[in-house]
Parts: C-alpha cells; sequence; structure tokens
C-alpha cells in the first residue's frame, strides 16, 4: 500500500483542473491563487471562454496521456463527470462509462509523486435529522449518488494519498450564464420558461468560490482521505431560492413541489459536518441577507481574464 501523500514542498505548483466548465471547475479557475492553473474541457465545448483551454474528452485515455506529458502537473483536481441526477437514472450504463470507468482508466496514467484531488458530492447520502460527517457510511438514493460512492472507493483504494471532496450545493455563475443554480434559475424566469423547486430538500449551500479557495488550500495542504466542505446550517431550496430571486430583483415566479411528489429521487435533509477542524463556510442565504439586487455573489466579483489565469505559463 502506497503511503499517505506528504508535501514537502508548500509552494504552489501546477494544478490541472478537469471538468472547467462546471460550477466547482468554473470557481477554482477565477479565485485569486497563486496556483499556475490549467484548465481542461471536452472536445465540444463552445465559448470564448475556452477558445485557449486545453481539451480532451473523458474517456480519451491517449489524449489524457499527452496532455499530462505536456504539462506535467504536480496537482489534478478532478471535477468531470456527469452531475445531472436525472439524466443518470435515465442512462446509467452511459454515466457509468463517464462518473466511474474514465476516471478509472485514467488512475493508473498519474504520476506517484502528483497530488490528486477528486471533487465528489453530498449526494452519496440521503438525507437525515442530524449532519453527516466523513466517516458516516454513504447512503444514496440515486444512480448518480451510487456511482460517486463507488469511485470515491476505488480512487482511495488505488490511491490512499488521494483527497476527496465532498461539497453540498455550490451556488456560483457558470461559464454559459445559463447552468448551475445561480445562472439557471435567473435565466429561465427571465425566458420566462417553468421552475420548479423542490420542498423537503435541505442542502448545505455555500458560495462555489468559497468553496473553490478551501479546495484549492486542501490541494496545498497535503491532507488525504475525504472532506466535507461545511456551512453554518443548512438550507432548504424554497428558502435559498428567494433569497436567489430577491438578490437578482427576480420576481419568485416559481412553483414549490414536495420532493415526495417527484420521480426522480431528491435528496432529504442533508447537512454536512466534519470531524476535521476547519471553520464552516457562510450559508449563502445569511450572506444574501441585507444586500440588494447584485449581477454575481458577493464573494465572485472577480474580472474575467481571471478565467485563464497563468494559462499560457503551461509547458507546451
Amino acid at each position: 500500500m502506497r503511503p499517505p501523500h506528504v508535501t514537502t514542498d508548500t509552494r504552489p505548483g501546477r494544478v490541472i483542473i478537469a471538468g472547467a466548465t462546471s460550477t466547482h471547475g468554473w470557481a477554482l479557475t477565477r479565485v485569486p491563487n497563486a496556483w499556475t492553473r490549467v484548465p481542461i474541457c471536452n472536445t465540444h465545448a463552445r465559448g470564448a471562454f475556452c477558445r485557449d483551454w486545453r481539451r480532451v474528452d473523458a474517456e480519451d485515455t491517449d489524449g489524457w496521456a499527452r496532455l499530462l506529458d505536456q504539462t506535467q502537473p504536480d496537482a489534478l483536481i478532478y471535477c468531470a463527470g456527469v452531475c445531472h441526477v436525472e439524466q443518470c437514472e435515465r442512462h446509467p450504463r452511459w454515466a457509468r462509462r463517464i462518473n466511474v470507468d474514465a476516471v478509472m482508466r485514467l488512475l493508473p496514467l498519474l504520476p506517484a509523486t502528483l497530488r490528486l484531488v477528486y471533487v465528489s458530492s453530498d449526494h452519496v447520502f440521503a438525507g437525515r435529522d442530524r449532519p453527516y460527517v466523513e466517516t458516516d457510511t454513504p447512503d444514496p438514493i440515486s444512480t448518480y449518488g451510487r456511482l460517486r460512492v463507488e469511485v470515491e472507493q476505488r480512487i482511495l483504494s488505488a490511491r490512499p494519498d488521494a483527497l476527496i471532496v465532498r461539497p453540498g450545493l455550490c451556488i456560483g455563475p457558470s461559464p454559459s450564464g445559463r447552468k448551475g443554480h445561480w445562472d439557471s434559475l435567473a435565466y429561465r424566469l427571465r425566458k420566462q420558461r417553468p421552475v420548479t423547486i423542490v420542498e423537503g430538500e435541505y442542502r448545505t449551500a455555500v458560495w462555489a468560490e468559497d468553496a473553490a479557495q478551501r479546495i484549492l488550500d486542501w490541494t496545498q495542504s497535503g491532507g488525504n482521505g475525504i472532506r466535507h466542505i461545511t456551512a453554518v446550517r443548512p438550507t432548504e431550496r424554497p428558502e435559498l431560492a428567494a433569497a436567489l430571486c430577491a438578490a437578482r430583483g427576480l420576481p419568485p415566479d416559481y412553483r414549490i413541489r414536495h420532493r415526495r411528489d417527484l420521480d426522480r429521487p431528491h435528496l432529504g435533509r442533508v447537512e454536512l459536518a466534519t470531524r476535521h477542524a476547519e471553520e464552516p463556510l457562510a450559508a449563502v442565504p445569511d450572506r444574501l441577507s441585507g444586500i440588494g439586487p447584485i449581477s454575481n455573489p458577493p464573494s465572485a466579483q472577480f474580472p474575467a481574464q481571471r478565467a485563464v489565469h497563468n494559462l499560457h505559463e503551461t509547458a507546451e
């Protein structure tokens, strides 16, 4: 068995961010940090934001091998995958190929000295009336959650020095302006498209940029095993939606349905707690209290050029 990862040089180096178009990945490219970050997206991604990014598909093993050889990274933060719960329920074999098999084929390509951070999800839990800590046994209720549990276990079995990060619901801008809870809610309301908010689902909701800062700190610190990103309290979906609409000056023109009345699996009360010493991040509605309409989260006022921070310093 490999010994736990020990960092002997705490200076930031070069980190690959796989899945940089996700809410977590996009935030990781934007927050101020000394890491030289190399954003990665798939070959189908479109938009000016990713024009200069490296491109490789999750299942392209040869492409990953070339990328690792060219960039010589010190760390890999893996945020890629299919995160849509309903799509995973409808297409479980496809979801397994992307969320599990692709990761397992990547692991043997990674140098033994590389720092691996895998961003998982609170969907590994179902919900209960008390918080979950890192040592609690997962109890997923969806295909998506079960795949997350499997890949977590297989990563730690193959690389005990890896770090598994479980965030809850991260709220922040997306590169397209249409995805993620922050942007998709506003986009659909402005287009007068139907929006359903789920009652009975409580999540650990934090700003994506705050979570990204913590992930980058943990990437540098050298810890291993599982870590939860926590907030001062869990937030029910209707409360979150009302707070986000108020912050952006949008009418709360949506319907509310209880999780038990919907076909696809929805979490209950999933509050992430931790056995470690980190302070909890601010819950999103608490952070929104008392502020007027805004176009971006209060912790995300970064210039657009930060999206390609240090990109051209990567090795060719």
